[in-house]
């Protein structure tokens, strides 16, 4: 017994030598960078908080019913420039937000690809779920996309956002022009 016990000693010695003997550095593969994200955007808490409060003011506000008051938070982006939205497009949003008006929200994520591309996800609630009626769909996902110009966020329609590799709207001027 005392040999045997000696026996396994030894082995568990050799495995543990032999697992520390290699020295050699390990290959640590590089974390592939996701495209959408620009690495020269300085990402900070006080832009994640400007972002949080004007999408909690916008739900809100929509929670409320206050619809055109909210879509008036709301910006395009045409060519080079940043303003509100055209009266079409203000709207075709209003007829939307009123077929399915925000009852609650909850925010789900905020994706910060650039200062010109970044989104802050939320589902809502738009209809009381009927009692018996689990399988009964009363909720959507929303999306409303944010634009840096200098310290200042914007919201704006996501639809409308420019390709930030066609543009440079690092320059870009607000108009408060109304169409």
């Amino acid at each position: 017994m005392k040999k045997f016990f000696y026996l396994c000693i030894i082995v568990a010695v050799g495995f543990s030598l032999v697992s520390c003997g290699n020295k050699n550095p390990k290959n640590e593969e590089a974390v592939e960078q996701d495209p959408y994200y620009s690495s020269s955007m300085e990402r900070s808490a006080a832009d994640t908080a400007a972002i949080v409060q004007l999408a909690t003011q916008y739900l809100d506000l929509l929670k409320e019913n206050k619809i055109t008051e909210a879509v008036d938070m709301l910006h395009e982006v045409d060519s080079v420039e940043l303003k509100p939205l055209s009266n079409e497009r203000k709207n075709t949003v209003i007829n939307g937000l009123k077929k399915y008006p925000v009852l609650s929200y909850t925010i789900e994520e905020i994706k910060m690809f650039t200062d010109d591309n970044t989104e802050l996800r939320y589902v809502y609630e738009f209809m009381p779920k009927p009692e018996g009626a689990d399988n009964l769909p009363n909720t959507m996902k929303g999306l409303i996309g944010f634009f840096r110009l200098g310290e200042t966020w914007y919201m704006t329609v996501p639809e409308d956002k420019v390709d930030p590799t066609i543009n440079d709207m690092k320059n870009a001027e607000y108009s408060s022009d109304n169409n």
